[in-house]
């Protein structure tokens, strides 16, 4: 019996051990958030259901996972954010991010980025920005459209009000001048009062905050929850298909990341441009030096060629005037040469030319006479031919390079006087001669030709 009872008592401590930790991880599984049933069309209460952007994307953060989301109704804002301080609430908002309330509670990444607008009554005119510190301005309390007018524009008449709605009649009735608040809130709320054409939007697209969610300090595992759930659903394009079917348009972070888009491409077209720039002046330098070069060897060549045809041009007056003179001298040569020819040829001395290599270029008739040839005979002999057979007086043989005309071209002196006896082979008999012979030089020394003179003794 006691062992049964131990038995009994043991199963029922389990059973009560077991459902003890099912409710306690049951409860710590059950995330609370509040609704702000003044806030559309983020969060508001319609026909008794809690509705809106900021709900319809809870929702979808937390469709996965292990928690169980339970929304808390019947709260304005400031009593949402304290409840969360004071872990009443596991989270809220989103709300701005300020270095008061990172004291309070965690914050989670941003959820999306809020953009403010100034409001007034349609009769209210044109404001300016900087004169707004100057009316009366209004806020909810707790919102961070407060710290705006208080901080921002230092605003010394403005009023708070507890909610949106309040601070919508107080403008109607001209108890403020103007409000500063989210933009889309505003116009849902105008469009939703039939307020259309009567609160108008004076300024837009001021003070971008991110809005990320405010975690109590007993739930820090939300934190990072929350902010993977944000990327995926970011990433998979819901985020964006939620806030059109809200809103009608595109988010303000879609429009930031097209415009983030644009800049980058804007940026990538003006540095590839830059880079064609460069690309396109480095060719056209590199071209211009190539161009700059091959004028500058044109040039050269041109400045040679000048050189070469003005030497040339000067050659050829040169060339002109020697031909002149050549046509002169040679006038001058032939009316010596005839000239010589005549005096030679009246001369009563035999008289040979003879060139370089003693060969005989010319005679008169006195020569041909004394060496009994004619004029073709003797035409081109030399001193050198042995029918000469030229013998000194005492009989014996000339040795050649005695005789004196080959002795004139070698000494390139005159040789006078020598006493020679030639022998004539057409008439079988010798010829005694005293023979003189006279070399003619050029500049350079070498002999032009030699003058014999023969006499017959």
């Amino acid at each position: 019996m006691n062992s049964i009872k131990i038995r009994c008592a043991f199963i029922i401590i389990s059973l009560n051990l077991m459902l003890f930790g099912i409710t306690v991880d049951a409860s710590e599984r059950v995330v609370t958030f509040g609704v702000d049933s003044d806030y559309p069309p983020f969060s508001f209460v319609a026909n008794d259901i809690a509705q809106g952007y900021e709900l319809d994307l809870i929702k979808l953060i937390f469709e996965k996972g292990d928690y169980k989301l339970e929304f808390k109704e019947g709260y304005i804002w400031n009593e949402i954010y304290e409840k969360t301080v004071n872990n009443q609430l596991d989270f809220c908002g989103p709300l701005v991010k300020t270095p008061e309330r990172e004291n309070q509670v965690y914050f989670t990444d941003d959820a999306y980025t809020r953009y403010y607008g100034v409001f007034t009554n349609v009769s209210a005119g044109k404001t300016k920005i900087e004169d707004l510190g100057k009316y009366r301005l209004g806020a909810v309390k707790g919102y961070y459209s407060e710290v705006i007018v208080r901080d921002r524009f230092k605003a010394s008449n403005y009023e708070v009000f507890d909610t949106f709605s309040q601070m919508i009649s107080a403008l109607r009735e001209n108890r403020i001048d103007a409000f500063i608040e989210i933009t889309e809130v505003v116009k849902y709320y105008i469009a939703k009062s039939n307020l259309v054409g009567q609160v108008v939007l004076q300024h837009d697209g001021l003070f971008p905050q991110g809005a990320p969610y405010g975690v109590s300090k007993n739930r820090p595992e939300l934190v990072g929850f929350i902010n993977k759930r944000l990327k995926e659903i970011k990433a998979s394009g819901e985020y964006e298909v939620l806030y059109i079917k809200n809103f009608s348009t595109h988010s303000p972070d879609y429009y930031a990341a097209q415009k983030r888009m644009h800049m980058w491409i804007t940026a990538g077209l003006i540095v590839s441009a830059l880079f064609f720039i460069i690309l396109l002046k480095f060719q056209v330098r590199r071209a211009t030096s190539k161009i700059v070069q091959r004028e500058t060897e044109i040039k050269l060549k041109n400045e040679e060629l000048e050189a070469v045809n003005e030497e040339l041009n000067a050659t050829l007056e040169e060339m002109e005037a020697t031909n002149e003179e050549l046509i002169s001298t040679g006038e001058i040569l032939r009316d010596s040469e005839e000239k010589f020819r005549t005096l030679v040829r009246d001369m009563q001395v035999g008289v040979v030319i003879q060139g370089p290599d003693a060969e005989v270029l010319m005679s008169n008739p006195k020569a041909l006479e004394l060496l009994g040839l004619t004029e073709e005979q003797l035409l081109g002999k030399t001193s050198f031919d042995p029918d000469w057979n030229i013998i000194h007086e005492d009989g014996s043989p000339f040795l050649l390079e005695t005789l004196p005309v080959p002795e004139a071209i070698a000494s390139r002196q005159a040789i006078h006087d020598v006493v020679m006896g030639v022998y004539r082979p057409v008439s079988g008999d010798r010829v005694w001669l005293i023979v003189d012979a006279e070399p003619q030089l050029y500049n350079d020394g070498s002999i032009r030709h030699v003058v014999c003179t023969l006499i017959d003794i």
